[in-house]
């Protein structure tokens, strides 16, 4: 009998209920530090370092990038802690450039870096508020799977695992000096069962099942409408915390950096289109999308035409709040996570030429 496959790259993770997990249980890739824990999200983590550092100060400001996801900001905005944005831009020579006023006047210095392929440009920021005491948070969301995945001088590290892995929740902090007074405690297992549904729905229509691909896209997006609100006391659940375990993480780096060689050397032979950070180290960082620059109105189109052919790429990120860096205004983000193959890279760049043909004159 033959099985005819549906075929798309991008998007939520899928997952096969019938995969063996090893048991190697292996969390050394992770950063360590005096306490650390896991949490159901990057952004519960963030909520439990805003609950840590009240403990023994006040909280009235935060100084952090113009260019960042809203999930990030969300916790200092719910704790009435006023936001004071530095400028990230895009300068086509040197990728990403940060202007930080390092007499700004916050309580705490909120630094990241970029897509997995951008050197941490910010230790000379915080160093500088360091030296006037402010309290440190690094997102290596990023930049977790780098080589270098933190700097050892942020007071709090805290990641997003969920970008990276086909797992329901999954997010981790760690800090540096003492314990966390605040940890997750809730099980949430009966929380996530309408996302592993999806998620291994997705699985069964990739391998040619009869499953109405809206089926699962609904109870998807049902889960983060509820997703946002869950309170940072829930725990990550438990086939989460398996899969992260059980993963073996070599072989995600090494997919990961192959992919985007294809895809960053292709990329400089395609018109219209430039890469967002221009010179990646790929022996020591690990991509978690390869983000490209277009034209804004370029880019949507482009956009549109990918997932006309089963290719979905997202912005990173639409702007909310008071957010005003340029960068979402141009940025696309290139699949080339370890669910797919050269091939596949291949296909996405062949994609591309074909619209350059035939939507640019």
């Amino acid at each position: 009998m033959l099985i005819v496959l549906s075929y798309e790259i991008g998007s939520h993770f899928e997952f096969d209920s019938k995969m063996k997990l090893k048991g190697k249980e292996n969390t050394d890739w992770l950063p360590n530090a005096t306490d650390t824990a896991m949490t159901f999200s990057g952004r519960a983590a963030i909520e439990l370092a805003i609950r840590d550092m009240k403990m023994n100060h006040k909280i009235k400001s935060v100084y952090m990038p113009s260019y960042c996801c809203y999930s990030m900001i969300a916790p200092f905005i719910n704790h009435n802690i006023n936001i004071i944005y530095y400028d990230v831009e895009h300068c086509y020579k040197d990728g990403i450039s940060y202007d930080i006023n390092l007499a700004e006047d916050c309580d705490v210095f909120f630094a990241m870096s970029y897509f997995g392929l951008e050197d941490f440009k910010l230790n000379f920021a915080i160093e500088s508020f360091l030296r006037r005491g402010k309290t440190i948070i690094e997102d290596i969301t990023h930049r977790l799977l780098c080589k270098e995945a933190y700097s050892n001088m942020a007071h709090y590290s805290i990641a997003s695992i969920r970008k990276w892995l086909p797992v329901p929740t999954g997010g981790y902090i760690a800090k540096q000096s003492g314990s966390l007074s605040h940890k997750p405690h809730l099980e949430s297992d009966h929380l996530v069962l309408q996302k592993i549904k999806a998620m291994e729905e997705k699985h069964q229509y990739l391998c040619g099942d009869n499953i109405d691909k809206n089926s699962y896209l609904d109870k998807f997006a049902e889960f983060e409408r509820k997703f946002g609100s869950l309170d940072s006391t829930y725990m990550i659940d438990n086939l989460s915390l398996d899969i992260i375990k059980n993963l073996d993480i070599e072989k995600v780096r090494t997919s990961r950096r192959n992919n985007a060689r294809i895809l960053y050397d292709s990329i400089e032979t395609l018109p219209h289109i430039k890469p967002l950070i221009p010179t990646p180290n790929l022996e020591n960082d690990c991509p978690l999308f390869v983000p490209v620059m277009i034209e804004t109105e370029k880019r949507d189109d482009l956009r549109k035409y990918l997932i006309e052919n089963n290719i979905y790429c997202p912005v990173h990120w639409p702007h909310k709040d008071q957010m005003s860096s340029k960068i979402p205004e141009n940025e696309l983000s290139l699949i080339c996570d370890q669910r797919y193959t050269e091939a596949d890279m291949e296909y996405i760049i062949k994609v591309i030429e074909r619209w350059t043909k035939k939507y640019i004159s």
